[in-house]
């Protein structure tokens, strides 16, 4: 009795995760299912409803690929030409999302290592050098793609965190004006050669600033050409330099190989965060300027990490956006709209987000859960060098790391400040402790906890569970306090993150602050302690020397990796390109897709993760049966897991076998009513032969008219690898077993019988019968799901059958049904 409880409580777990916008009566149907696009405020948590997402970067130019947009080869793509928005304004093919979003460029970045551009004078001359008049007209294209303007916080989307002294500031000593550039240029020490006709050091050398601009980026172009031909009307020399944005331009940041740089950023909804990282006390590692002001960084350190509310958080920001205005650690040319155009054909539920794009969370094929998906991303955006979590830096990275790796937290796409749950369900932050942790002797003052209670449903795409141990190794295993030595004692370098699967992980900090992650490394500043209960693994206890309001938001962002690899990889060797997970095969999450393939020079593919928690069922439907047909119906799957990912680098394995059949998994399969959270009955899992295994259903223990969920519950045992050499103490290797899982989420209908309709006609000579017989479309199980071959090309074809048009319900089956046999006869 006490293990049923036990059981249905987990089911409890699995369920809760479940939970979606889904209309329920009887059988079940996906509310809104094919509108074009879906109101931010009409989306469903549940995802991913494509089978193949292709991320394709090999258009060689903007105008290729806003013509593969409007031919359909791919659905969603950036448009930056003028001509080319309004011809989309009216395409009835494309929705076309212009919307602010949280991102500002290009921008102007000093080198704070080289003379001149380590004097305020000089950059507020190249500052008085930039006319935001023609930056508007010729960079953004008439407002088409952004708003020209100097500030550091977009004041339409930071209204909170805006200083409008910071207007007046700019005003009296940043406005555009070759006079007072000319003056600026004399008080920075240069002078004015007239027999030059130039200015010079004051040795008497001519003065040549290199700028670093990135190819295929027509704003960032025009922008330098704006402000070179003023600098060439007082005498000043600038040479702008197009180069790749990978690698060049990315190596020449991180070398500081630069006078002027020019790129853009991404950021999010919390400006002390990223002003934090990009301009305070991270900036020499975050922008590899060598920017460094102490009032700056006091002040952000007070806005992001020490302020316990918003109003708080609010004082301090703006303040240190008005120094950041006299420092000018670069020229903001301005903010940018998210011109996107999305293909409608054929496609429905995209998601227009508040300032971040086009969502993908509930896009898919019409009428169908099992198709694929192109995305087509502009040359500017620059093609992956790494899908390393450790490393990666730029948009197009952790676009597919985000399909990759999953986050405890998310947001909904009307709103990015507010807080929901992902991989954490529920969450706890306690503030203004003043106490000694508890088993420890660490004594916070002002202090924070946070206690993090995860879903019991998740997983890694290898079939490791994914627990609170997982996101407390992730925590240390970034460095993500920022520590450049054993915060508990310095004398040391090395500290003691905890033991995972048998092996104790000890990390040097010292080593890894030489290489530190460019994304994770210092953004849980005041991390001081954290534990998992040993008798509880789905919660974690976080504690912080400070009570930010930001922590929690700071936790809810992070990628979660596997200890299971990671452990096994100093971070030092990831941070100094010594070693690399892409190119071994270990880019494993526990997100909603798998990577598969990576051609360098073409784009990614990435495979649905159909064990995902998120993942509707109704996204693999096995059946319509009918009651009293059979008294049960055997349902065949098979059981693989992911082992390498991506499983091919421009066509060639990682591994030998990235896919590998598990024989030796054993189980049940719970089944329960589509939108309730009660389990009504389990049924073993029976091995048939290799990775194949069945379930038999019991057809006549279910109510007909409803729309059931088969979840798939084994466990298994693989061995994993340990090096005790690497982040440990000892030395060689040690195997042990692990247990694995896996979990699938399926559905079936059961339809009622049909009762034969019989009429009888009686005349003086004859009788008549007629028999009329109801016939109900059943439906093929949906076949068994291999991986596509490694794509040569930029798309992957996935060839499904009827059967996925299950997953929307009996009537919409009868009506897609419908609809094809129209066009047939039309086409006759």
């Amino acid at each position: 009795m006490q293990k049923g409880i036990i059981l249905t409580a987990l089911l409890m777990f699995f369920m809760l995760g479940l939970s979606s916008v889904i209309v329920s009566s009887g059988y079940a149907v996906i509310s809104n299912f094919n509108v074009p696009v879906l109101p931010a405020a009409e989306y469903r948590n549940l995802t991913p409803y494509v089978a193949v997402l292709n991320e394709v970067w090999d258009y060689t130019s903007n105008t290729a690929l806003y013509e593969a947009l409007v031919a359909g080869q791919v659905q969603m793509a950036g448009i930056v030409h003028e001509s080319q928005i309004l011809q989309a304004e009216h395409d009835p093919n494309l929705y076309l999302y212009d919307q602010p979003v949280y991102g500002f460029g290009p921008i102007i970045q000093f080198n704070f290592n080289r003379y001149p551009m380590n004097n305020t004078y000089f950059r507020w001359a190249i500052f008085s050098l930039v006319n935001y008049q023609l930056v508007q007209q010729q960079v953004f294209d008439n407002g088409l793609l952004g708003t020209a303007m100097p500030w550091y916080v977009d004041p339409s989307l930071y209204a909170y965190f805006f200083n409008p002294n910071a207007t007046i500031f700019y005003q009296t000593h940043e406005s555009f004006n070759l006079t007072r550039a000319r003056i600026y240029l004399q008080d920075a020490g240069l002078v004015y050669s007239s027999s030059l006709g130039t200015w010079t050091y004051p040795n008497g050398t001519p003065v040549t600033i290199t700028w670093i601009i990135p190819a295929n980026s027509p704003p960032a172009l025009k922008l330098a050409e704006i402000v070179t031909q003023a600098a060439k009307e007082i005498g000043l020399n600038i040479q702008y330099q197009v180069v790749p944005f990978t690698p060049t331009l990315i190596q020449d940041l991180l070398t500081e190989n630069y006078d002027l740089i020019t790129f853009g950023w991404s950021v999010n909804a919390i400006a002390p965060d990223w002003l934090y990282f990009i301009d305070g006390p991270l900036a020499p590692s975050t922008s590899d300027d060598a920017f460094v002001n102490a009032t700056i960084n006091q002040l952000l350190t007070q806005a992001y990490v020490l302020s316990s509310n918003l109003n708080q958080s609010e004082y301090y920001t703006k303040q240190a956006v008005y120094y950041l205005q006299a420092a000018v650690p670069e020229i903001v040319a301005g903010w940018a709209n998210d011109v996107i155009g999305a293909y409608l054909p054929g496609y429905a539920n995209y998601v227009p987000t508040v300032g971040g794009g086009i969502s993908l969370i509930d896009v898919h094929v019409s009428n169908s859960t099992h198709g694929k998906f192109n995305w087509g991303l502009a040359p500017e955006s620059a093609a992956p060098t790494t899908y390393d979590v450790y490393t990666a830096e730029t948009v197009c990275e952790f676009d597919g790391l985000g399909e990759v790796y999953d986050t405890p937290l998310t947001s909904p796409p009307f709103n990015a400040l507010q807080l929901l749950p992902w991989i954490v369900s529920n969450w706890t932050v306690i503030s203004h402790l003043n106490e000694t942790i508890p088993g420890t002797n660490i004594k916070i003052v002002n202090g924070q906890e946070i206690i993090l209670n995860l879903v019991h449903n998740d997983t890694f795409q290898n079939g490791f569970p994914l627990n609170a141990l997982a996101i407390n190794f992730t925590m240390w295993y970034f460095d993500m306090g920022g520590y450049a030595s054993n915060p508990f004692n310095p004398s040391q370098d090395t500290v003691y993150i905890g033991t995972y699967y048998g092996k104790p992980v000890i990390l040097n900090y010292t080593a890894e602050a030489m290489f530190p992650s460019f994304e994770w490394f210092g953004t849980l500043p005041n991390l001081v302690y954290s534990y998992v209960p040993s008798n509880n693994p789905y919660t974690i206890y976080i504690y912080f020397n400070d009570s930010s309001y930001w922590n929690i938001y700071s936790l809810s962002g992070i990628y979660i990796v596997p200890p299971s690899i990671f452990e096994n990889i100093p971070p030092q060797y990831l941070g100094a390109d010594v070693y690399s997970v892409s190119t071994n095969g270990q880019v494993i999450g526990s997100g909603p897709y798998y990577l598969y393939a990576w051609n360098k020079s073409v784009g990614s593919t990435f495979i649905r993760n159909d064990g995902y928690f998120k993942l509707d069922p109704l996204a693999n439907f096995i059946a319509n049966i009918t009651y009293g047909s059979t008294s049960t119906y055997t349902f065949t799957f098979n059981i693989t897991q992911v082992y390498a990912a991506p499983a091919y680098i421009n066509g060639k394995p990682t591994v030998s076998l990235p896919l590998v059949p598990i024989t030796n998994a054993t189980g049940n399969a719970w089944i329960w009513i589509y939108g309730s959270t009660t389990p009504m009955m389990s049924v073993p899992i029976t091995h048939v032969m290799g990775n194949e295994y069945e379930v038999s259903i019991p057809v006549n223990q279910l109510k007909p008219g409803f729309t059931y969920v088969l979840f798939v519950n084994a466990t298994y045992t693989e061995p994993l690898v340990l090096n005790m050499s690497a982040n440990s103490i000892g030395s060689g290797v040690r195997i042990v077993d692990v247990p694995h899982v896996y979990y699938a989420y399926y559905t079936f209908n059961i339809l009622s019988p049909v009762t034969p309709v019989t009429t009888t006609t009686t005349t003086t000579t004859t009788t008549t019968t007629t028999t009329t017989t109801t016939v109900v479309s059943t439906i093929s199980p949906v076949a068994s799901y291999t991986p596509p071959s490694p794509p040569a090309v930029s798309t992957v074809v996935i060839t499904t059958s009827t059967a996925v048009y299950g997953s929307l319900g009996v009537g919409i089956v009868v009506v897609i049904i419908a609809l094809i046999v129209a066009l047939v006869f039309r086409r006759k």
